[in-house]
């Protein structure tokens, strides 16, 4: 029934607070939205376990610390992003929105299916493993961040390491930071398309030929890992979430490639 769909944003939810916890962050400091979303039902079974995050770095002000030091990179990130840098911030968040992430994502698979000709039997196959990546990627990366709700870098960058009027490049969604699902996504996503036209497989993205150029990419991966590090230059991630996340999706991708279908 529809009630599988309906756990997006509760209004009643009220995140726990303390050292190091998520907190509404600028401009628009909103509520948490899809906190309930790691509770949507899955295609495939057991999946949130089996891709389960590991913990992130224990929280910290302490400048040695492994949290300072991957805050402070964010923020050292930010007074110099070059333009290439820049640019793979805003081709991934879909800035301005022409797209949202998935819908980029199926557009790529667009220009793959269109390249290689794939008849409609394989391209239906296509993209029905490549939506359910999607939706499995996000239900595991939901759970993970109202699981572990840790605090966004603008709310560490403006506290701890004292500047109260830094913002991040790309606006920070409102929702916890750990993990990344830019990183969970695209690498459930770049899995399937592997499986589809090989690991070695180079490719270019025509999304924003117009607006930002092609971006050509050497493999799937290579796909993946520029998505997921769009973030931190956007200033919305630290590394480690992009990390975990990239090895989360892994999971996932593999895990739908197992399924069969009947031709």
């Amino acid at each position: 029934g529809h009630e599988a769909y309906i756990n997006l944003t509760s209004n009643t939810y009220i995140p726990p607070t303390g050292p190091g916890m998520w907190v509404p962050t600028p401009p628009g400091f909103g509520k948490p939205f899809h906190n309930s979303w790691g509770a949507n039902r899955s295609f495939l079974k057991g999946i949130v376990t089996k891709a389960e995050a590991l913990p992130p770095p224990t929280y910290s002000e302490i400048p040695s610390s492994e949290f300072y030091k991957a805050a402070n990179h964010v923020y050292q990130i930010s007074k110099k992003l070059t333009r290439d840098d820049s640019t793979i911030a805003k081709f991934w968040a879909d800035l301005p929105v022409n797209y949202n992430v998935p819908a980029h994502a199926a557009n790529i698979v667009t220009q793959l299916v269109q390249l290689k000709k794939l008849s409609l039997p394989e391209a239906a196959v296509l993209y029905c493993k490549h939506g359910i990546a999607g939706n499995e990627s996000l239900v595991v990366c939901f759970s993970t961040k109202y699981k572990y709700i840790v605090l966004r870098p603008v709310t560490y960058i403006r506290t701890v390491l004292g500047k109260p009027n830094w913002n991040s490049f790309i606006p920070t969604p409102p929702f916890p930071e750990y993990s990344s699902a830019h990183a969970v996504v695209s690498a459930a996503f770049a899995v399937v398309l592997e499986e589809q036209f090989g690991k070695k497989f180079s490719f270019t993205d025509h999304t924003y030929k117009d607006l930002y150029g092609s971006r050509t990419y050497n493999s799937f991966e290579h796909y993946a890992e520029e998505a997921a590090v769009s973030r931190v230059y956007g200033g919305i991630h630290y590394t480690f979430a992009a990390t975990e996340g990239l090895r989360q999706g892994k999971i996932v991708g593999k895990e739908v490639n197992r399924l069969k279908f009947k031709k």
